[in-house]
């Protein structure tokens, strides 16, 4: 804790704030005051609060390129308030009344982290320092050895300060820590040697081979989880949602399927069915993410090329404009020879300025007449892709449907044949009630039966029409912001021309005032 604590509590001021930036000049004391008043906020890297006797955090806005904080010696209680600074990389919390780790969640290029001296109870709340490599919290109220677990999840960490917990009074602790944390190099600011590494991890060898293998299947989990996370999003991308679990869904909305999977032979062709579905998802969903990436490489294709065409544009542009910025410096250093000449001398380039007028609106002019032509043939180029795309949806729902038919078909004849077994005494359900129920009347079966086929078709027919619908929707989208894009790019750019002609007309007109 902080020695402080008799003095009255203070917070960051504006004042204060300038007074701690740290700038890079000679050791003179005017020269390092004129350069605090000068530097700009968001300009400042290094701010030094120490023994500042501050009791809370605040007023630190502004300061978007800090990259290295120091708050140590004070008496602050609570991590907060610093998470808009992003940039930090160094970070000083020592010696203050901290009893948690908390606040630092969104300080993800932290490197170094001090939070020695505090009160600290828990490891916690540092899982988004990813690069973390030094930290520091000794002497603190820390008291389980097993805690030292948490840091392992560090892989840059090379340098970890414990000394002064409670739990370091365990005889095992720095053999605990140095096999268990496997990056460490420095322990308590003492240099970790191989052989005590090799010594002490084979001390908790067994110990080890069961965290390992549990943090193996976490990583496998882990690495499982993101997998589908990429496929569901690019199944989203190309439109493909709820494909892979069709047969699922229908089942799932299927509120027949649970009585006449009790019923034997009812549901045996359901093997078959999600076989035959597999196959045909497998070729869908291959055609579509053809037809995904001819999508991206024409949208890449023609916003490169719109670049590469703005870009010749803006050149041309460039040397209109520069061409009359030539021809006014040479008017201003005639008008300087002879002033009397102003009214005759700025004739050329208010001549220029307006000849600027009409080259950069043709040249506009001409600008959207070959966005308008690239954007028409883009739209028609990704509309056979969109038409593609609507003929592998009719040929996948299609086949889905023949499928569909026919295990609707063999679930028919299943139960008319079951009915038949059951009234000649050659099949029981004892036991089944509701079996027994469905069995006893053929109406009711057969209805169940049709029932769960009007729910399998009713979700091939939802998921078609909002597949297809979400395409055309995208497909307009694309267009109309195209559209949106092209419009505000052309107001925008003849506003441009606009104000440069009239600031143009304004300056000549001033200049002949002026002399």
């Amino acid at each position: 804790m902080s020695s402080s604590d008799a003095a009255e509590p203070n917070v960051i001021s504006e004042a204060l704030l300038q007074s701690c930036i740290q700038v890079q000049v000679s050791s003179d004391a005017q020269a390092q005051e004129e350069k605090r008043r000068a530097t700009e906020l968001h300009e400042v890297e290094t701010l030094i609060f120490s023994f500042k006797n501050l009791s809370r955090v605040d007023n630190l806005r502004g300061l978007s390129a800090l990259t290295k904080l120091q708050l140590d010696n004070n008496i602050i209680s609570r991590i907060e308030k610093l998470g808009h600074l992003t940039s930090l990389t160094w970070l000083d919390l020592s010696f203050n009344n901290i009893a948690r780790i908390e606040g630092l969640e969104t300080l993800t290029r932290l490197t170094d982290l001090s939070l020695f001296a505090n009160l600290i109870t828990r490891l916690e709340n540092l899982d988004a320092l990813k690069r973390l490599s030094a930290l520091s919290v000794g002497n603190n109220a820390i008291t389980e050895l097993e805690s030292v677990m948490y840091l392992r999840r560090f892989d840059l960490l090379r340098l970890v300060n414990l000394g002064g917990n409670p739990f370091c009074r365990d005889p095992e602790y720095q053999a605990y820590v140095i096999a268990h944390l496997k990056h460490l190099r420095y322990l308590d600011y003492r240099l970790v040697q191989p052989d005590r590494v090799l010594a002490a991890r084979e001390q908790y060898q067994d110990e080890l081979i069961e965290v390992e293998e549990a943090e193996s299947k976490a990583e496998e989990t882990a690495r499982q989880t993101e997998d589908r996370r990429r496929q569901e999003t690019l199944f989203a991308e190309a439109n493909m949602l709820g494909i892979d679990t069709l047969v699922d869904d229908m089942l799932m909305e299927d509120m027949e399927h649970p009585k006449l999977k009790r019923l034997p032979g009812l549901t045996d062709g359901l093997a078959e069915l999600c076989e035959k579905t597999a196959a045909l998802v497998d070729e869908f969903q291959a055609a579509v993410l053809e037809q995904h990436e001819r999508k991206r490489a024409e949208v890449g294709e023609f916003r490169e090329m719109l670049e590469r065409f703005m870009g010749q544009q803006d050149a041309v542009a460039k040397e209109v404009v520069v061409a009359y910025e030539r021809l006014k410096k040479r008017t201003l250093r005639e008008l300087r020879s002879d002033p009397g000449m102003a009214e005759s001398l700025l004739k050329a380039p208010r001549a220029e300025n307006e000849a600027m007028l009409d080259s950069l609106m043709d040249l506009e002019m001409r600008t959207v007449e070959v966005i308008a032509k690239r954007s028409g043939e883009f739209d028609s180029y990704y509309a056979e892709i969109i038409d593609k795309n609507k003929q592998n949806y009719t040929a996948f729902f299609t086949s889905m449907r023949e499928l569909e038919n026919a295990y609707f078909e063999g679930a028919s004849a299943a139960a008319l044949a079951l009915l038949e077994q059951y009234a000649n005494g050659e099949v029981s359900v004892e036991g089944n009630e509701v079996g027994q129920a469905l069995l006893a009347d053929k109406d009711a079966l057969m209805n169940s039966v049709q029932g769960s086929h009007d729910a399998h078709t009713s979700r091939l027919d939802a998921l078609e029409d909002r597949l297809v619908s979400q395409e055309v929707k995208a497909f307009d989208k694309l267009v109309a912001d195209n559209k949106s894009w092209e419009y505000k790019r052309n107001r925008d750019r003849v506003s441009e021309i606009w104000s440069l002609v009239d600031r143009n007309r304004a300056e000549l007109n001033d200049l002949l005032v002026e002399v």
